[in-house]
């Protein structure tokens, strides 16, 4: 009996631990699965700043500004205000001064285009050479001759020619580079080549043949304009 109550409290005593063992492995497995089961907090993603398709920036193409510079078809050519009175001036042979008075003759071969240096108004005209030895007219030892104003106010005029272009008349108008005859030897002039006699001076009523021979020397004059430059005369 006493044997019997000894097994069976060795027996009670390790039932206990078992119990008791079963129990702390009880708690740890809910403890375990309460920490492992519960649900996760969500992991910080980092913030993607990549723009979407609709959200890229494209990069503007670079504007071109308009040239300021003209083109070629832009550019007006500006119409020249003077001429030089023979055409082609290349034909032309002239030098400074006058023997007598001021004034310039252009020396070139008969035939050779007289111009109008500048537009104006014909303020006379003679188409017939009225000269012939012995007459001691000046107005008539000029020949066949033509004198103009131009609007800028100064009187032109050229002489010995050997024709008057069609369609000159007095009081009608010249444009700059018109033709207004041609070169010839009529009226007294000296022996030698063809020229005309080129004079500028003020204005002045027709038959005043000691005005419109000239006053002013044209030869700087006639160096600009057959520089392409417009020089305008200044009546002093």
């Amino acid at each position: 009996m006493v044997v019997g109550l000894h097994n069976e409290g060795v027996d009670r005593q390790g039932l206990s631990s078992i119990v008791l063992a079963v129990a702390v492995i009880g708690l740890s497995l809910a403890a375990y699965l309460v920490l492992h089961d519960s649900p996760e907090a969500p992991a910080a993603v980092a913030e993607d700043n990549t723009p979407t398709p609709l959200e890229t920036l494209e990069t503007p193409e670079p504007t071109v500004e308009p040239s300021l510079e003209p083109t070629p078809t832009e550019v007006e050519e500006e119409e020249a205000l003077y001429a030089f009175p023979i055409q082609p001036e290349s034909a032309a042979n002239y030098g400074p001064g006058h023997e007598a008075f001021p004034a310039t003759d252009i020396y070139a071969p008969i035939g050779t285009d007289f111009v109008a240096v500048t537009a104006g108004i014909v303020n006379e005209v003679q188409k017939r050479d009225l000269w012939f030895p012995g007459n001691s007219d000046p107005n008539q030892r000029n020949g066949i001759y033509i004198a103009y104003i131009g609007d800028d106010g100064v009187r032109y005029f050229g002489s010995h020619l050997s024709a008057i272009a069609p369609g000159i008349r007095r009081g009608g108008r010249v444009e700059v580079g018109q033709v207004l005859g041609q070169i010839g030897k009529t009226g007294k002039e000296r022996p030698g080549p063809s020229y005309v006699h080129f004079g500028i001076s003020r204005p002045t009523v027709p038959g005043d043949w000691e005005i419109r021979r000239g006053q002013f020397d044209p030869y700087k004059y006639l160096k600009a304009w057959a520089a392409g430059r417009d020089l305008v005369p200044k009546l002093r």
